[in-house]
């Protein structure tokens, strides 16, 4: 190998030396740098990868096949099914495995690469560099370790037989799964209950799972709160029904636990199948844990890999980035919809919507995007500016009532209670002008719960309303018991009024309930003078729609004065 000149520097070499200088530095570094044609499963290597690899000729080496026959027995599927992940999914990749470089040697090899496309868009080759990091021959626990990354720190019993699992599928053309049950209100459950009774309890739990599974099931405790759950033969209806029966089985499980007191248990489910949707042990830890994470208010998902499931995370993220630097650029504001009294005609109050402007100053609805702040964490901002702004228009016109919505979320956010609480006791004046409207799932997720946030907002001085009443499932009864001040009736019933009369039948009764009670049935989606019509002939109180008046951009009522 050619010396450098020592008064050489790496900013006055020329390509030569260059080539010269990395050459140096793989050889001295135990790393051989590779160029693997897919098309013919050819590999092109750095001039000391037989020197690095202990190999008499490069020829063995030279072929793809030819590499395998290094690779540790032990580590070969493993490796296989994360190169065929890396190349369905063209990006950079990072393996560890183990090496047979000598007969009596073993070494321990990180592989790093990239996956390169061809101008049509398909993985054409993988160039990377393997790494010698240790010699492992003499270390039976190094030769017997898992080569499974495990950021979950799930125990080791687990993941060797979720390995065994899913290399049985493969080998059976068998379909298996991983189940991941997470206890959510544990912590409930130990701040009532105490640690050892609560770890009574999860013992307790982690028994009935197991005697609810398949014969060939196995079940472990792999976090405090969590579940590991394998299944080596089941279809998807199975896996399913299992999955439903478990969570089931753990919502009752309270109420069979007399020794423990009042006592409710709160799951949630995910699942994979394997090897079809995983095909190592950690794409299924992975892959589970995304599916017990990715919605909100179900208490099982199954994960779909699908190649949209990447490009709407990522979609997701970036309206996430993009809401958020909204936020911060203050490019959101209302529009403003007017209510209509049904006796007078006359404006009640404006329901203020959230709007986005974009760069170009085009104005679009925010509504879209709320899910994607639920799901992002970034509703408590959003909540709390909306909140903001409306206080700014109350303060800045004594005399316009508005409404404005919150996300399902905030009703149980602390944080939001104490701002309202805050404002609202230093300005009372504007309590009795604020309408907070919350949707009717609130109401069906925690009754109890949205009473109390109801109560704490009238007794503040403020109006609640129930928004989309009939959209969800919520009864008269639970309608009476959420004591709000207004119900507003979904477009739903509205839209198709004239013609049915089924939505008729329900506003009718809708509205001899509200005036039993004395509140007040606000009809949305009035877009024609029909509707408007016989809703005023039913007696409703007030109506919302594009018939009195699509949203304003601005504030409308300010131009009457």
């Amino acid at each position: 190998m050619g010396m450098i000149n020592k008064k050489t520097t790496w900013e006055n070499m020329n390509p030569a030396q260059e080539l010269e200088w990395l050459r140096t530095i793989l050889h001295l570094s135990n790393n051989a740098g590779y160029e693997w044609h897919l098309s013919d499963n050819t590999i092109h290597w750095t001039d000391n990868a037989a020197a690095v690899l202990a190999v008499d000729s490069k020829d063995l080496i030279a072929t793809r096949d030819g590499f395998e026959t290094l690779i540790f027995a032990g580590d070969q599927q493993v490796v296989g099914d994360r190169i065929k992940t890396a190349i369905k999914r063209p990006g950079n990749f990072e393996l560890e495995y183990r090496l047979c470089l000598e007969s009596d040697k073993v070494f321990r090899v990180r592989d790093s690469g990239t996956v390169i496309k061809s101008p049509s868009g398909s993985p054409e080759k993988i160039i990377g560099m393997i790494t010698l990091e240790e010699d492992i021959s003499g270390d039976a626990q190094q030769l017997h370790k898992t080569l499974v990354k495990n950021p979950y720190n799930y125990p080791d019993d687990f993941i060797r037989s979720l390995e065994d699992t899913i290399i049985s599928c493969k080998q059976k053309g068998a379909q298996g799964a991983l189940l991941i049950v997470s206890i959510d209100n544990l912590p409930m459950i130990v701040d009532g209950y105490g640690h050892e009774r609560a770890e009574n309890i999860v013992c307790s739990l982690l028994s009935m799972v197991e005697e609810n599974l398949p014969v060939e099931g196995m079940v472990f405790r792999v976090h405090r709160d969590e579940f590991g759950v394998i299944l080596p033969s089941c279809d998807s209806e199975t896996l399913d029904n299992t999955a439903r029966h478990l969570n089931e089985k753990i919502q009752h499980f309270g109420h069979q636990a007399s020794t423990a007191g009042p006592l409710h248990v709160v799951s949630t489910i995910g699942s994979v199948t394997f090897p079809g949707m995983a095909g190592t042990a950690s794409e299924a830890f992975d892959r589970c844990h995304i599916a017990l994470r990715s919605k909100i208010g179900s208490s099982y998902s199954a994960y779909k890999d699908t190649d949209d499931n990447q490009i709407e995370s990522i979609e997701q993220m970036e309206l996430a980035n993009y809401l958020h630097n909204a936020i911060l650029d203050q490019k959101l504001q209302f529009a403003y919809q007017p209510i209509i009294d049904a006796q007078s005609g006359n404006v009640s109050y404006y329901e203020c919507l959230l709007r986005l402007r974009s760069d170009d100053g085009k104005i679009t609805s925010a509504g879209g995007l709320i899910p994607i702040a639920e799901k992002m964490g970034l509703i408590n901002q959003i909540d709390q500016l909306v909140l903001e702004m409306v206080v700014e228009d109350l303060l800045r016109d004594p005399d316009v009532v508005l409404s404005f919505n919150i996300s399902n979320l905030t009703t149980t956010n602390p944080e939001w209670m104490d701002a309202i609480t805050n404002i609202l006791e230093s300005t009372p004046e504007i309590a009795s002008r604020m309408i907070v409207e919350i949707t009717e799932t609130a109401a069906q997720r925690d009754l109890p719960g949205a009473a109390y946030f109801v109560a704490s907002l009238q007794a503040l001085g403020c109006q609640v309303a129930l928004d989309d009443f009939g959209s969800g499932y919520t009864s008269f009864r639970q309608l009476k018991g959420l004591s709000c001040d207004i119900v507003k009736i979904d477009r739903a019933f509205t839209k198709d009024l004239v013609d049915c009369s089924d939505n008729r039948f329900f506003v009718r009764t809708l509205l001899d309930f509200t005036d039993g009670y004395g509140l007040k049935a606000v009809a949305e989606g009035v877009e024609t003078g029909d509707v408007a019509k016989m809703l005023m002939d039913m007696g409703v109180h007030q109506m919302q729609g594009y018939y009195f008046g699509r949203p304003y951009n601005h504030r409308v009522w300010l131009e009457k004065k």
